[in-house]
C-alpha cells in the first residue's frame, strides 16, 4: 500500500524534525514515542531495538552536552509494503566543557554530517518511525588539528 506523496513527505518531515528536536532537548519520553513499539535505531555504532534499548542510550548522554541536529533535504526514496522511505541529511552540533550554561556558547565547527535513513509507517494519526539509521560522511575538524 503506497500513501499519498504530498500526505507522506510533510508527515515523515514532521516526524524527523521531532525526533531530532527531542533528542536535543533531552526529551527522551517524547523521542521514544516517535518510534513504532518493534522499531529500531542505529546510531554511533550501535543498533537499539525497541523502546527499552532506546531510551537506556538516551539516558547515557551527558546532561552537560548541548547538541543541535539540522535536518535537510529529506525526501521520499520509496514506498513498499505500508512503509515510506526517506533520505535526509543531517549536520550535528555539539558543545559538552562539563558545564550547564545558560545562553550561547561558542563552538568553533560542526561535529559531523551524515546521512539519515528511516522507514515510517502512517499508524492512526501520526507518522512513526520503524526503523532509523545515521551514517557518517564528514568528520569536522579543527584548525588547530
Amino acid at each position: 500500500m503506497t500513501v499519498d506523496i504530498g500526505l507522506a513527505l510533510s508527515g515523515c518531515l514532521q516526524t524527523t524534525h521531532q525526533m531530532f528536536y527531542c533528542l536535543d532537548e533531552a526529551r527522551y519520553d517524547q523521542l521514544v514515542g516517535l518510534f513504532l513499539l518493534e522499531g529500531t535505531l542505529y546510531r554511533q555504532g550501535e543498533l537499539l531495538t525497541g523502546p527499552d534499548q532506546i531510551m537506556q542510550a538516551m539516558l547515557k548522554r551527558p546532561a552537560t552536552q548541548r547538541t543541535r541536529h539540522v535536518i535537510s533535504n529529506l525526501f521520499i526514496e520509496s514506498q513498499s509494503s505500508g512503509l515510506t522511505h526517506v533520505v535526509a541529511y543531517m549536520t550535528a552540533y555539539r558543545f559538552d566543557d562539563g558545564a550547564l550554561h545558560e545562553g550561547s556558547v561558542a563552538i568553533s565547527r560542526p561535529l559531523r554530517m551524515s546521512i539519515v535513513r528511516a522507514a515510517m509507517a502512517h499508524t492512526e494519526n501520526s507518522w512513526r518511525i520503524a526503523t532509523m539509521t545515521f551514517t557518517p560522511e564528514f568528520e569536522f575538524v579543527s584548525d588547530a588539528d
